[in-house]
């Protein structure tokens, strides 16, 4: 979902970003995730992955080898982290390295099942298999930074999604949180809300984008061994989990005079600010776990450099250097590992911008329900 604090973000950086080399083009079209992608790529690489390897057209001999190389030599970990991303867009280049992650993605049994059930529901959106099964779930919304001033124009306030849900006769709600709090302040609301509203009788699904994610994340550890809460599913949707290294892009002279008239402007706590940042995420993640048993799909916009959203672009050219990135933090750290994965071609860290987001909100309520129904399609 579109936040004030990534707007404001881009903002910043169209303000203080001092250029970039041109970057040489190429043409590229091809179907990946259920979508046509037609976009330029920043290597010859990347463009034949993506218009002839994924077809079925494997022309070139030479990357061919390399393509099939690098998935045979799996990371380590089962799944690629930052460092090893970083590594391939070195080798070969950033937008290779997220379609790599791309096909990583479509070879995971689980999220390849998750795929092929949205696929289902976006094209048979009138499909009336999970009805009987809606009032069993109750979808509790996380909103986004600075909602409660700007989310009616950013759509961080999450109300289409939750008056979709409601056309369909799902229970939602919306957990109010502090709009501007730090991950900590408000993983302590959602906590307390989680307890009040989710109840036995219906499997509590949890959603929330972006800057909602590090906070869902640690809401949900203090839950880790408890069964009070009957928990479903958590909607991932470029949660920043890991953090965005914007701000510490911007935590450095000279940029931080600029970052700290913006805070004082908006009325903005830095330390809250500095909470949702690389630093602060990624020392925080390595002491938490999550509810045994809890379904987890991530939503990831899949970007690449010759198809960013405007509020993305700047971002985009921020953290290059850095890897594959959505516009506002590194595409994996938008993944949780062992969850299942839905690839957004076409989109990048701010969903409000795709024309097709209602049905894709719809596809992916329908996608979690019919996984928890164990439904198969």
């Amino acid at each position: 979902m579109l936040t004030r604090f990534g707007i404001t973000i881009a903002m910043a950086v169209t303000v203080l970003s001092c250029g970039c080399q041109a970057v040489q083009r190429f043409n590229a079209r091809g179907q990946l995730h259920g979508e046509t992608v037609h976009t330029t790529l920043d290597s010859p690489q990347a463009a034949y992955y993506l218009s002839h390897y994924l077809q079925g057209e494997k022309s070139n001999p030479e990357f061919n080898a390399r393509i099939d190389t690098l998935f045979r030599t799996m990371p380590s970990t089962g799944w690629p982290d930052r460092e090893y991303l970083l590594r391939i867009a070195e080798e070969e280049s950033v937008d290779f390295a997220a379609l790599y992650l791309a096909g990583l993605v479509s070879r995971d049994p689980a999220s390849l099942d998750c795929q092929r059930r949205f696929q289902f529901y976006l094209e048979n959106p009138d499909s009336e298999r999970l009805e009987k099964y809606y009032n069993r779930y109750r979808v509790l919304f996380v909103p986004g930074w600075d909602y409660v001033k700007s989310g009616h124009l950013t759509g961080a306030d999450l109300a289409r999604p939750r008056q979709l849900l409601s056309d369909l006769g799902i229970d939602n709600r919306l957990i109010e949180i502090d709009p501007n709090g730090s991950v900590e302040e408000n993983a302590d609301l959602i906590v307390e809300t989680l307890r009040r509203l989710a109840s036995q009788d219906k499997k509590c699904i949890i959603a929330g984008a972006s800057s909602a994610g590090p906070a869902i994340h640690l809401a949900l550890e203090e839950f880790r061994n408890t069964g009070n809460v009957h928990f479903g599913a958590w909607i991932n949707l470029g949660g920043i989990l890991q953090g965005s290294p914007l701000f510490e892009h911007y935590n450095t002279f000279p940029r931080a005079w600029f970052m700290n008239a913006v805070l004082f402007i908006k009325g903005w706590k830095k330390d809250a600010v500095a909470s949702m940042g690389a630093e602060s995420c990624r020392k925080r993640i390595e002491q938490l776990q999550l509810p045994a048993g809890l379904l987890i799909v991530n939503y990831v916009g899949l970007s690449f450099s010759g198809q960013l959203s405007k509020y993305a672009k700047n971002n985009y050219k921020a953290l290059v250097s850095q890897g594959p990135n959505d516009g506002l933090t590194l595409l994996a750290d938008t993944l949780i590992p062992g969850s299942r994965t839905l690839i957004a071609p076409n989109s990048d860290h701010f969903f409000a911008e795709d024309p097709h987001i209602d049905a894709k909100t719809l596809a992916m309520a329908k996608t979690v329900i019919s996984i928890l129904e164990d439904e198969l399609l």
